[in-house]
């Protein structure tokens, strides 16, 4: 999801590491901040082409 992919860009920890201590897990490990970047430009590509798509599809009566 995007939150993660953000957290990874911007190491920011907190939320993940909150609920892994909540949930007796791990340290929770992030993405690469370049992995990140690629997972929300897809993210993005795909709304965008969803959004496009979408409304090509419908049948106007």
């Amino acid at each position: 999801m995007p939150g993660g992919a953000t957290a990874a860009l911007t190491d920011f920890t907190f939320l993940s590491d909150t609920v892994s201590g909540e949930m007796s897990l791990g340290a929770t490990t992030l993405l690469t901040p370049m992995l990140g970047a690629l997972v929300l430009v897809t993210y993005a590509a795909v709304a965008s082409a969803a959004a496009i798509v979408a409304p090509l599809r419908r049948d106007l009566v």
